[in-house]
């Protein structure tokens, strides 16, 4: 796995990404934001201490850098600390669990073990 240790870089990269593919949709038929300003520290520590674990170190530098992005690939969001903890991203997320547990169980995962990251309503 790559690990990203500074991620302003692929943030940018995004970002350019993103602007490009807009000049190609001038009717906006898909939504494009920016992403989120960063996380203060201590709404990564409360996102964790609500959800009872520790983000690995990548997840919360990105975090640090862009607290979650609306729409990061045309309907989808990454979640910032709020999404990570509750609202209607997160319930869609968590309901799609619901889906396939056959699936899941394949790869010996439960819905309590996954922390969903991106979601789309």
């Amino acid at each position: 796995m790559i690990e990203v240790a500074d991620w302003r870089p692929p943030i940018i990269e995004m970002v350019m990404a993103k602007k490009e593919l807009a000049e190609w949709d001038p009717d906006g038929i898909f939504p494009n934001h920016l992403p989120e300003l960063a996380a203060e520290p201590e709404a990564i520590e409360s996102a964790e201490d609500a959800l009872g674990v520790v983000l690995d170190g990548e997840h919360r530098r990105f975090l640090s850098f862009a607290d979650g992005w609306k729409c990061f690939h045309q309907n989808v969001s990454l979640f910032g600390t709020r999404e990570l903890v509750d609202g209607p991203l997160r319930a869609a997320a968590l309901q799609s669990f619901e889906y396939a547990p056959e699936l899941l169980a394949d790869y010996g995962w439960s819905p309590g073990l996954l922390l969903p990251i991106a979601a789309s309503l």
